[in-house]
């Protein structure tokens, strides 16, 4: 649904989730780059109501009208971990 070079991490079973846990955890460097490609991923056009769209197209659905995604939040993730 994302494409090949989304930076969504995906997992197909639960020991690859631990590893990707484990992985991240150790990596800050690695895991905050990846939260910012990821926040740029919603930042520029991809919004929660396109997603549904495209999911309920696949279930031959129609999106219900007037139904919302929630709002998004973002946060300097400096304020959390400021030396990093």
């Amino acid at each position: 649904m994302f494409g090949e070079d989304c930076p969504v991490p995906t997992y197909a079973d639960l020991d690859e989730l631990e590893r990707l846990c484990v992985h991240y955890l150790g990596n800050e460097t690695e895991r905050r780059r990846l939260v910012a490609k990821c926040n740029a991923l919603v930042a520029e056009g991809f919004s929660f109501l396109d997603a549904r769209a495209t999911c309920c197209g696949f279930a031959g659905l129609a999106p219900r009208a007037g139904s919302s995604p929630g709002a998004v939040r973002r946060i300097d993730l400096r304020l959390l971990a400021p030396d990093v």
